[in-house]
């Protein structure tokens, strides 16, 4: 049956995915009641559905567009709401913004700050969606605290067993516990991103007509926890590539800090260890010793396990190194000459003795000038690690700038820039915060994403 002849023959109530332009006055037929009932007057409230400005509803067994938005933001979700302002019966749908942000890494789903000007994507579907004629397993998802539900999406069974056996065993957990009863079993999965679940239930039924074009940054990362939770990457092989082009080049800005899980789970090598080194290089801590990136926000959300540890572990190690080069270098010269003046050191047979005077004057200014210049940082006496909250960058910036001075015809005495040339060659040997295990992983994450023979059918047939 193609998709046109069973969209025709569907006589229920239902909602279902393959939306034409007509279909719309369904989806607001859905919400009204749901409206309604919210209300304690019910004329009022469908007084307020008809207010919506730009926004076809049903009135009177019509559909008709009305001029001004009145009270209805007060009575319907505001995910609910986006399903119908976003739709127009002459133009393309254009998914329209909405700000699910939150700075908290203590709310149900974890998450992190989003990069300024980001907004989410609202992808439209109603409460209840179902993807066959006859669904067996209805997936509950979303949730009235958390502005997102509740959702239902109703499913093929055994298309969801085959995704990956994570899919296999919450289906198989779930279905025992309704045997032997006739009623459809129902999974739920209420601490899963509703509109992401969605998304992968729409690929997983070849619904193929409706796929976004376009992803937030915020929907990708939550794409990501859900392929990660559910090994489901291999159902982003025809379209991934298109939704993480736009930020490729953002991944450095501030707020795009979970790019590291999204580079992680999806295998974006690249992209991982260049935003790990500049997050070991930027990001300054606090009194807690949590990770502050550059805007000056603490890092939330969802990271690959222990990479903020290993990032925070590693900027320990190399602050050590460079301050303990620094402070090697500046108690020797109270032992020995530091002076490399070619006439004083050619040969010890040829020096004269005033030679060894101007040698240790040499030195002595050099080591003057750079405890100084260090005390007027308060980096002398050299502090303890854990005192020290702003970037390596910043201190780096410090340590390889030192304004030394020398005698005359001494430039190559110049302790500054000699220390400078050892900070180098510390961090040329420095380790970067990442571990081989994680390295193995990531690098699996990505075969999943790109070999077609992960791919079950119906599925291989979009690759070949």
């Amino acid at each position: 049956m193609s998709l046109d002849s069973s969209r025709s023959s569907r006589t229920d109530s239902t909602h279902y995915f393959d939306l034409n332009m007509d279909e719309v006055d369904e989806t607001a037929a859905l919400i009204a009641p749901a409206a309604a009932s919210s209300s304690s007057n019910a004329e009022s409230t469908n007084s307020n559905l008809t207010s919506l400005q730009g926004v076809p509803v049903i009135q009177d067994g019509q559909s008709r567009s009305t001029t001004a938005v009145s009270e209805y933001e007060m009575v319907v979700p505001q995910w609910q709401h986006a399903q119908l302002i976003v739709v127009n019966h002459t133009n393309e749908y254009v998914p329209t913004p909405l700000d699910n942000t939150q700075d908290s890494s203590t709310t149900p789903l974890n998450r992190g700050r989003a990069p300024d000007g980001e907004d989410d994507l609202v992808l439209i579907y109603p409460s209840v969606v179902a993807f066959i004629d006859k669904p067996t397993l209805v997936i509950l998802t979303g949730t009235i605290e958390g502005g997102s539900g509740p959702r239902e999406i109703k499913v093929c069974r055994t298309t969801v067993r085959k995704l990956s056996t994570e899919w296999n065993n919450a289906v198989d957990g779930v279905t025992r516990s309704f045997w032997p009863s006739k009623s459809m079993p129902k999974l739920e999965m209420f601490q899963d991103e509703p509109t992401m679940l969605y998304l992968i239930m729409q690929i997983a039924h070849c619904h193929f007509a409706k796929m976004p074009k376009r992803l937030s940054f915020r929907n990708i990362v939550d794409l990501a926890i859900i392929c990660n939770k559910y090994n489901s990457n291999h159902l982003l092989i025809p379209f991934l590539s298109d939704w993480v082009k736009p930020y490729k080049d953002r991944i450095l800005e501030p707020g795009m800090e979970e790019w590291v899980f999204v580079a992680y789970q999806f295998g974006f090598e690249d992209d991982y260890l260049l935003l790990i080194d500049h997050l070991l290089m930027n990001c300054t801590v606090d009194d807690s010793n949590n990770l502050i990136n550059p805007a000056g926000h603490r890092l939330t959300g969802h990271y690959p396990r222990n990479a903020l540890a290993q990032i925070k572990h590693a900027r320990q190690t190399l602050i050590q190194s460079l301050l303990t080069t620094v402070e090697t270098f500046v108690t020797s010269m109270i032992t020995t000459n530091a002076c490399t003046h070619i006439a004083i050191t050619t040969h010890p047979s040829i020096s004269h003795p005033s030679h060894t005077v101007l040698h240790r004057q040499c030195t002595y200014i050099n080591k003057g000038s750079v405890e100084r210049y260090l005390g007027s940082h308060n980096y002398w006496p050299i502090p303890p690690v854990y005192t020290l909250q702003c970037s390596i960058n910043t201190i780096l910036n410090v340590l390889e700038n030192i304004q030394a001075e020398s005698l005359h015809e001494h430039e190559a005495c110049h302790a500054g820039r000699r220390i400078k040339v050892k900070l180098g060659e510390v961090m040329a040997k420095c380790e970067r915060p990442t571990v081989a295990r994680m390295l193995e992983e990531l690098r699996i994450n990505g075969g999943k994403c790109r070999r077609a023979e992960d791919w079950s059918p119906p599925y291989r047939w979009w690759v070949l």
